[in-house]
C-alpha cells in the first residue's frame, strides 16, 4: 500500500475511517497486513475509475453525510422482471417512478445464478454478469446513468460472501485448491461442524435440515444450508458462524480511543475539544462489547451515550466553543435525581459531560454536569 500515490480527496476520505476499518478488517482476517494493504489499493483503483457524475455525487454526499436517513428519501423495492420485464423496461418506467416521488430504487437479486439452484437469486455464479433474461451489464449501467440524471439513487441486492457451487471460486475449491478453499468454511472432519450444529439456527429445518454437508469432490465438510450451494445467506449468518477471538480489556480501550478520536475531530471542527477520562473509556468498552458480536456494538453505544448527549450539552451551554468538555463516568449515587434529569441508571455508573474551562487555560473546570442516558 503506497499512500503517496493517493490523491488528496481519496486520502482525506479514507483517513476518517482508516483506523476503524483496519481493526475491523484485522479482526476478521487474522491481522493480515498484506491483505489489508491490497484491499486499500483496490479501493483506490476503483475510486480512480469512477465517472465524473459519480464523483460529483460523492462530493454532495460529503456535504450531506446523512443523506440516506433523511425524511426526503422515498424508496421502491422491486423485482426487475415483475415490475417491468427487464432492465430496459425499468428505464422506460423512470418517468412514473419519478412522478410518484421515489428517489431510491432497490433492485432485488439480478446477477447470474443457476436456474433451480439460485436461492432466490442470492447464490450467484458470476458477480459481473446480469441474469440474461433481465439484460446485460451495459443495460444496468445505462439504467444507473438515467436514474442519476433524475436524482434517483440505485441499490443492488446481493450478498458478496455467498456464491453458488457454479462460481469459479467454488469450482476450484472443490478441485482442492487451498487458496479457494480458504474463501469458504471447509473442515477436514465433522468435529467442529457438529459443535456448530448445537447452536447455529437452521434456515430450512424441514426441507433442508442441518447447516453442513459432505463435499465428495474435496473430501471435506462444507457449510451448505441448501445442500446445493456453498454458503447461502453467508453474510446474513456470518455473525453466528465466524468464531471471533475474544477481545481483552486493553484491545477494547484502544478501539474506544480510535472511535472517540473520530468524534473528537468533528468536535474540534466546531471550535471546542474533549477529554475522555479512563473511567469513561472503561464504561464505554464495557457497554460496547458483546460476547457474540465482539466490539461491533461499540459505535452505537458511543452514539447514544456520548454523541447524542454532547449535542444536548451544547444546547444546555455545558459544551461551548472555545472550551474543553470533559467526558467522565461517575457512580450514580442519587438514582431519583438522575431519573428526574432524564437519565437511566446503568450498573451504578453513568457518563457525565462537564465544562473543563477555556482551551489552553489553567482555569478550574466549572462544576456543571449533564448526565447521559444509555439508549443502547
Amino acid at each position: 500500500m503506497d499512500k503517496k500515490k493517493w490523491d488528496k480527496t481519496f486520502t482525506d476520505r479514507i483517513e476518517k475511517y482508516y483506523d476503524e476499518m483496519k481493526w475491523l478488517y484485522s479482526e476478521l482476517y487474522n491481522n493480515d497486513e498484506q491483505a489489508f494493504s491490497y484491499f486499500c489499493d483496490m479501493l483506490y483503483q476503483y475510486y480512480t475509475e469512477r465517472s465524473d457524475v459519480l464523483k460529483l455525487w460523492d462530493l454532495g454526499r460529503e456535504v450531506v453525510d446523512d443523506w440516506f436517513s433523511g425524511n426526503e428519501m422515498l424508496g421502491m423495492l422491486m423485482y426487475t422482471d415483475a415490475f417491468a420485464g427487464d432492465l430496459k423496461g425499468v428505464r422506460k418506467h423512470l418517468g412514473y417512478i419519478e412522478e410518484v416521488g421515489v428517489n431510491y430504487i432497490h433492485l432485488m437479486p439480478l446477477l447470474c445464478s443457476p436456474p433451480g439452484r439460485s436461492d432466490g437469486g442470492y447464490a450467484v455464479s458470476d458477480f459481473r454478469t446480469v441474469q440474461p433474461n433481465l439484460g446485460t451489464m451495459k443495460d444496468l449501467a445505462k439504467l444507473s446513468e438515467d436514474c442519476h440524471s433524475r436524482g434517483i439513487s440505485v441499490c443492488l441486492d446481493f450478498v458478496m460472501n455467498h456464491t453458488s457451487e457454479d462460481h469459479e471460486w467454488a469450482k476450484r475449491a472443490k478441485q482442492g485448491e487451498k487458496e479457494y478453499q480458504d474463501r469458504y468454511f471447509f473442515y477436514d472432519n465433522w468435529d467442529i461442524p457438529n459443535q456448530f450444529e448445537k447452536t447455529v439456527p437452521q434456515v430450512f429445518p424441514t426441507t433442508a435440515p442441518g447447516n453442513f454437508t459432505w463435499c465428495d469432490e474435496a473430501k471435506k465438510v462444507v457449510i451448505d444450508e441448501l445442500k446445493k450451494s456453498f454458503s447461502p445467506e453467508f453474510v446474513n449468518r456470518v455473525d453466528e458462524i465466524i468464531f471471533f477471538r475474544m477481545l481483552g480489556k486493553d484491545s477494547l480501550i484502544q478501539i474506544v480511543d480510535i472511535l472517540m478520536n473520530q468524534v473528537g475531530k468533528r468536535i474540534r471542527d466546531l471550535g471546542m475539544d474533549i477529554e475522555l477520562t479512563q473511567s469513561a473509556k472503561e464504561l464505554l468498552a464495557q457497554k460496547g462489547y458483546d460476547p457474540q458480536y465482539g466490539a461491533r456494538p461499540l459505535r452505537r453505544v458511543i452514539t447514544s451515550m456520548v454523541e447524542d448527549r454532547f449535542s444536548e450539552a451544547m444546547l444546555d451551554g455545558i459544551a461551548k466553543p472555545g472550551h474543553l468538555a470533559i467526558i467522565d463516568a461517575v457512580e450514580s449515587t442519587d438514582p431519583e435525581a438522575l431519573l428526574a434529569a432524564g437519565a437511566a441508571e446503568e450498573n451504578g455508573k453513568v457518563i457525565v459531560i462537564r465544562d473543563g474551562g477555556p482551551l489552553k487555560s489553567d482555569a478550574k473546570p466549572e462544576v456543571v454536569e449533564a448526565v447521559a442516558e444509555d439508549k443502547a
